[in-house]
């Protein structure tokens, strides 16, 4: 017997496929725009000062009529990251850093949209709406690396053999952005929808790292006073 000969439909390549290349476009003009952004210098600043007092900013150093007051820098390590990359590029880094940061989280959205659908059109309609959606939110502030972050989140959630890597996206997460509260809210949430009361360890195992950046349980702290300020 012989096997089924393909068919010129399997090799076909649909409009969907074609979308899937569009959202680039979209992304490489986002990533070269000015800077224009009100806090990015300002943390390139945090990061300069931290790398050359060997230590985490706990004090307000900028304020003229705060200084010195108690304050945490909640993206200590994208701060450090920002001042090295511009002693060594200038701010030739940026427009990379920010074609890749929203290259990752496009394509991460559109693995999850065809995990879920195993539709290339479902896909194809996620990462083209990402990509028209997401430039207005990405900025080369360290909450940029949120969405990628988030992405990879539920990446390793969804796949149970990848969960072992969650404590590490939690703790490098927590060193960039408070925002790492939104990833453990889905995964908590994710317990409770589907009762999966065995995970409950994991989430834990996850939720542990955010304690131990450079900041300690200063970052529970740094949560409350965020919260008290919204």
């Amino acid at each position: 017997m012989t096997e089924a000969a393909e068919t010129p439909a399997d090799r076909r390549v649909s409009l969907f496929h074609l979308a899937l290349l569009l959202p680039w476009i979209a992304l490489v003009v986002d990533a070269s725009r000015p800077i224009v952004d009100n806090s990015f210098l300002w943390h390139v600043q945090a990061g300069s000062l931290q790398a050359k007092s060997g230590s985490v900013l706990t004090e307000d150093p900028f304020s003229l009529t705060l200084s010195g007051e108690p304050w945490i820098t909640q993206s200590w390590l994208a701060e450090l990251v920002y001042a090295w990359a511009e002693g060594m590029f200038g701010f030739g880094y940026v427009a990379p850093m920010m074609l890749i940061a929203s290259s990752l989280t496009v394509v991460g959205l559109g693995l999850l949209a065809y995990r879920r659908s195993a539709s290339v059109a479902a896909t194809a309609i996620t990462v083209v709406l990402s990509a028209i959606l997401l430039p207005r939110f990405l900025v080369p502030r360290p909450a940029l690396f949120s969405y990628p972050l988030m992405v990879a989140v539920m990446l390793a959630w969804e796949r149970k053999s990848a969960r072992w890597a969650l404590p590490f996206i939690f703790w490098i997460w927590a060193s960039v952005h408070a925002s790492f509260a939104i990833g453990l809210a889905y995964i908590v949430l994710s317990v409770m929808a589907k009762r999966e009361w065995k995970a409950v360890g994991t989430v834990v195992a996850a939720g542990v790292p955010t304690l131990l950046t450079a900041h300690g349980l200063g970052v529970v702290g740094m949560l409350v006073d965020f919260g008290r300020a919204r």
